[in-house]
């Protein structure tokens, strides 16, 4: 569990085939906390028990951030995001570069929202905003799947 919200600053992620990534995640606009979050069965998604029970919060009003960096030019990148809620109610939001997807937090209903085709900017970095989707609703992150193609 992160003792610190910002900054927050991952180099050498591994990847699905256990070898090393170039790619760094940054926390450049905090979080309000963690949850540990309700015991949360992944309903099938590929996913560890533990990330999906645990989930970064960002308050009603807040917009957080990560920066992605390091990545390839050459290259367009996909994200997929899930974070799972053990009750109806909120809707979080995720922005890429102008596109918006949100994500409804239903009682075990498990599903994820993806932002595909992303060309890094200038330097090889993509910014990514996490929100509730009204100024009353907090906005939640447990998994940041990042698919690099072309």
């Amino acid at each position: 569990k992160p003792t610190k919200l910002q900054p927050l600053n991952t180099s050498s992620l591994s990847t699905t085939s256990n070898t090393i990534s170039n790619i760094d995640i940054e926390i450049t606009s905090p979080f309000s906390s963690w949850e540990s979050n309700f015991p949360a069965d992944p309903g099938g998604l590929p996913y560890p028990y533990e990330v999906c029970r645990d989930v970064f919060r960002a308050n009603a009003g807040l917009v957080s951030k990560l920066k992605l960096s390091n990545l390839n030019m050459d290259k367009v990148y996909d994200l997929k995001f899930y974070a799972a809620r053990g009750f109806v109610g909120n809707v979080s939001k995720y922005t890429v570069k102008g596109t918006i997807v949100t994500m409804p937090h239903k009682s075990n209903i498990f599903g994820t929202v993806d932002i595909l085709n992303l060309v890094p900017d200038t330097g090889g970095t993509l910014e990514i905003s996490v929100n509730g989707d009204t100024s009353s609703n907090p906005g939640y992150i447990g998994v940041l799947q990042i698919t690099e193609r072309k």
